[in-house]
C-alpha cells in the first residue's frame, strides 16, 4: 500500500470537523444569547417565555454535546484507521 495515500477516513473526518466547528459556533451563539435572556438582559420575562428561553438554551447544550461526541468518535476512528493501516504496512 502507498503510504502517501490518504485514507478515505481521514479525507472525510476533516470535512466533518470542519462542519462540527461550522456548526458549533452559532449553536454555542444561540445558547449564549439566550442567557442573557433569562438574566433580564433585555427585559423581564414572564413565566411562558422564561420555559421558552431555557428550552432553547437546553436544546443548544444537547446539540453542542452531540457534535462534541461525533467529533470524538471521529477521532477514534482516525485512530483505528491509522493503526489498521501502519499492520498492514509493517
Amino acid at each position: 500500500m502507498n503510504r502517501a495515500a490518504t485514507p478515505p477516513t481521514a479525507a472525510f473526518g476533516d470535512s466533518l470537523s470542519r462542519w462540527i466547528h461550522d456548526l458549533k459556533a452559532p449553536v454555542t451563539a444561540i445558547e449564549g444569547y439566550s442567557q442573557l435572556l433569562l438574566r433580564g438582559t433585555a427585559s423581564p420575562l414572564d413565566e411562558k417565555q422564561r420555559r421558552f428561553i431555557e428550552g432553547i438554551g437546553a436544546s443548544c447544550k444537547v446539540l453542542v454535546m452531540l457534535m462534541e461526541n461525533l467529533k470524538l468518535e471521529r477521532d477514534l476512528e482516525l485512530v483505528v484507521e491509522a493503526v489498521r493501516f501502519t499492520a498492514i504496512d509493517a
